[in-house]
C-alpha cells in the first residue's frame, strides 16, 4: 500500500511544492508547527531513515541545509529545527521547522537519568 507521501510524490494528492529532484521532494506541511514548516521527503518509499543508503541520507541533509538557509533568510526566523520521526507516516522524511527564540513552542519533553543510568547507556551505545 502506498503511503500518503508516495501519493503526494505521484501528484495524486495536491501539495505546495517547494523543491524537487530525482531523490527527494520538499513540500509545506499541511499542519505546521510554525508557518513555513517544510517536509523533505525521500522519493524512495522507506519506512525509516535507517533503511536509507548513506548516499540518500547525505543528499537529503545537504538539501535540508540549503532549505534551512533559505528559510532563515526568507522567513527571518532565528533558527530551523530539524526533526526525523517515522511514526506518523512511515516514510523517511525530515521536518524543517522555522523557529524563533520567543515563539513559545515546547519541543520535546525531557527526562533525567537516575544514578548510574547515564553510564549504562553510555556503555550500551559506545
Amino acid at each position: 500500500m502506498m503511503s500518503i507521501f508516495s501519493k503526494i510524490i505521484a501528484w495524486d494528492i495536491p501539495s505546495t511544492k517547494i523543491y524537487e529532484d530525482d531523490l527527494c521532494i520538499a513540500i509545506l506541511d499541511i499542519s505546521p508547527v510554525n508557518k513555513g514548516h517544510i517536509l523533505l521527503i525521500s522519493k524512495e518509499e522507506l519506512p525509516w531513515m535507517t533503511d536509507a543508503s548513506d548516499e540518500l541520507i547525505a543528499h537529503m541533509y545537504i538539501k535540508a541545509n540549503t532549505l534551512m538557509k533559505t528559510m532563515k533568510e526568507k522567513l527571518e526566523c532565528d533558527f530551523v529545527r530539524l526533526y526525523v520521526e517515522g511514526t506518523e507516516v512511515p516514510h523517511f522524511h525530515i521536518h524543517l521547522i522555522p523557529s524563533w527564540h520567543d515563539d513559545g513552542k515546547v519541543w520535546l519533553m525531557r527526562e533525567k537519568y537516575e544514578d548510574g543510568e547515564a553510564e549504562e547507556f553510555g556503555e550500551k551505545l559506545s
